[in-house]
Parts: structure tokens; C-alpha cells; sequence
């Protein structure tokens, strides 16, 4: 009877290698750029709802000068949708930048605890350098 448990236990742990191998290496909580008086997000990156080989963001969490703000009307809201992974490289999705209320184009690339965002609308882009919290 031991042995069996044994048996499936190890079956149970090969099952979900194969899982945990293939976790997104960007998925976790990021940490925004400050803005110039040092208020910023924290933005979980996880596979998106309906199409979870795509990485998507949701703000977790906003820090104003004054620390956490609890108020923060964005909390919970979808900020990064539809990134497709090509390696280190992330392409095809769109960023929602809170501070003009506008949608763009992303792109993203992840280097260790960095990861660069860039949205861009025609040919005019902005980004920013993200670091890991988690």
C-alpha cells in the first residue's frame, strides 16, 4: 500500500512538471517607473482569462507620495492585454496608460528583473523599465 502511494505521488509530481516548465518567466508583480514625485503601480502579469497562452497585467496595487493609496480608482483594472511571447521578446498586445486614458500598441521585452515596455501609436512610442517585486 506505501509503495502505490509513492507510485502516485511521483506520478502526480511528473503530471505537473511539465506545467510548471512551462510557466511564463514574466508573470509575476512588476513594479512601475516612478513618476517625478515617486508615485507608481504594481501590475501582476499572468496569462490572460480567455486566451492564456497571451500574458496579460492587472494593477494590483498604486503607491502616491503619501504611501499606499487604497482609492486608487483603477485598482483591479486590465492594464496590459494580449502580449505574445517570442522568447524575451513580447509583441501583439496593447498597454492602457492611466495617466492619458489612452490605449497603445505594446511591446515588451524581459531581461532577468528588468522588463521594458514600450506602447506606441503610429510611429510615436513611450516606455518604461519595470523591476520584479515577486
Amino acid at each position: 500500500m506505501r509503495r502505490s502511494a509513492l507510485a502516485h505521488l511521483i506520478a502526480a509530481a511528473a503530471a505537473a512538471a511539465p506545467a510548471a516548465a512551462a510557466a511564463d518567466p514574466a508573470h509575476g508583480l512588476w513594479r512601475t517607473a516612478p513618476t517625478e514625485t515617486g508615485e507608481f503601480l504594481e501590475v501582476e502579469l499572468l496569462p490572460c482569462p480567455a486566451t492564456p497562452a497571451e500574458t496579460c497585467g492587472v494593477i494590483r496595487r498604486a503607491v502616491g507620495r503619501e504611501g499606499e493609496a487604497e482609492t486608487y480608482p483603477h485598482l483591479g483594472r486590465v492594464m496590459i492585454e494580449g502580449m505574445r511571447a517570442d522568447g524575451p521578446a513580447y509583441s501583439g498586445g496593447t498597454i492602457w496608460a492611466p495617466d492619458d486614458d489612452e490605449t497603445y500598441r505594446a511591446r515588451m521585452r524581459l531581461e532577468g528583473d528588468l522588463l521594458e515596455i514600450e506602447g506606441c501609436v503610429l510611429v510615436f512610442c513611450r516606455g518604461q523599465d519595470w523591476t520584479r517585486v515577486d
